[in-house]
């Protein structure tokens, strides 16, 4: 299938050599496979856009389809067969006499209940080779620019270009996830990518209206806040910790989240058209639980007004944040008095959070970024354990979380 783009006609792997990123791009818009996504394609690198265009000039069309969905979705691109596999051939008997004593063998082996031994699958091996091949994929993320060049904002989480497309649909989104999975560092990302001031509020149960609209003093004088600079002004501003915040006062947010327009003590100002409202809550407002015990439960109209977007934990970025490759499994063979590698106490880190969330005792991808640090100051594995795994938990809460090479000190 050819790509008409401009003057040139594309139907080769060679005519791709001769575009550059932007062309790229078109072409790939050309495919129809981002409709409704165009914006996404602004991400791509050459290498995406090859994986979609390669397939589809050479009339692949399942394949090219497939890349793009897994594209679209910030997945990495798996080949899958252009055709079905075929059976392997079956050697043949080389004449009726061998083939007629072949059936008679088979069938007497099979009144006696005879069946061939079946090859056994060491599945711990097959295990620890995915976990020592498998490299997930990290996407350095570029954002065009409205003067049409390109800025790289660097390694990001999973879902920051779902992120990116809502904020660039000026959609109010509800961020919410684990502590420390990076919701207030992609806020504050969305903003460097987007070339807009950033802006913060932080709540409590102690927030008042005055920490949104600003106040006027005793002298009569107006101080605005960060949140009607930037409605007013334009940029991103985070509205974390939202679920904490006293649910009478957010619903004074309401008009401002859907009606354009917010009251102030020094008046009635309009939304710019490039403010963009981005909340981050551990919760999606149903109030405390367990975990959370500060969490508020949040009026549905407010709610009704965010676009809900989950924020998990995302391990192969966070393990890029620290420069580690993968978890390293011998960390259960040293001794407390070790100082290990960063790989290592990823792996610490990780076996902790896993037997810790059947017990709602979370820990948080802010573990694995201090102890990296802590590395380098030459930390042993017991303090970091003591100070950022343990954390005060009684003793036999501390041993399920983690133990320290069988109880070695």
């Amino acid at each position: 299938m050819q790509i008409e783009l401009d003057n040139q006609t594309i139907s080769s792997f060679t005519d791709l050599n001769t575009l550059d990123l932007n062309d790229l791009r078109r072409a790939v818009r050309k495919t129809g496979y981002f409709k409704g996504n165009s914006v996404a394609t602004n991400y791509l690198s050459k290498i995406d856009c090859i994986k979609v265009i390669e397939p589809y000039v050479l009339n692949n069309f399942d394949a090219a389809e497939h890349a793009a969905n897994c594209l679209i979705n910030g997945e990495k691109v798996e080949e899958i067969p252009a055709t079905p596999p075929q059976p392997t051939p079956q050697p043949t008997p080389q004449n009726s006499a061998d083939n007629a004593l072949t059936i008679a063998i088979a069938n007497a082996l099979q009144a006696t209940g005879f069946s061939a031994p079946k090859a056994e699958i060491d599945e711990s091996k097959v295990i620890e080779l995915i976990k020592q091949h498998a490299t997930p994929a990290i996407k350095q993320i570029e954002v065009k620019q409205i003067s049409g060049d390109f800025k790289n904002v660097g390694l990001q989480h999973k879902f920051f270009p779902q992120l990116l497309q809502l904020a660039t649909a000026r959609l109010n989104v509800w961020l919410y996830g684990p502590a420390g999975t990076g919701k207030t560092s992609a806020a504050k990302a969305v903003a460097d990518a987007l070339e807009l001031p950033f802006g913060f509020v932080a709540f409590s149960r102690q927030s008042s209206k005055g920490d949104l609209f600003g106040i006027r003093d005793a002298r009569g004088e107006y101080h605005e806040s960060q949140f009607v600079r930037v409605y007013r002004d334009g940029g991103v501003i985070l509205l974390d910790e939202i679920d904490c915040a006293n649910d009478n006062v957010l619903k004074s947010l309401n008009a401002a989240l859907d009606n354009g327009f917010a009251v102030t003590p020094d008046g009635v100002i309009e939304k710019h058209a490039d403010c963009i409202v981005i909340a981050g809550a551990n919760t999606v407002g149903n109030g405390a639980d367990a975990e959370y015990s500060a969490a508020q439960q949040i009026d549905a109209s407010t709610l009704d007004r965010f676009f809900f977007l989950h924020w998990p934990v995302d391990e192969a970025f966070e393990a890029a944040l620290i420069g580690a490759a993968k978890a390293d499994e011998s960390a259960d063979t040293l001794r407390g008095s070790d100082v290990p590698t960063k790989e290592q106490w990823l792996h610490v880190v990780r076996s902790a959070r896993r037997n810790g969330s059947a017990n709602r005792v979370w820990i948080s991808s802010r573990a694995v970024r201090d102890g990296a640090k802590l590395i380098g100051a030459g930390v042993c594995l017991k303090d970091l354990c003591t100070g950022l795994i343990w954390r005060g938990h009684a003793k036999d809460v501390q041993g399920m979380l983690y133990t320290i090479g069988n109880a070695r000190a």
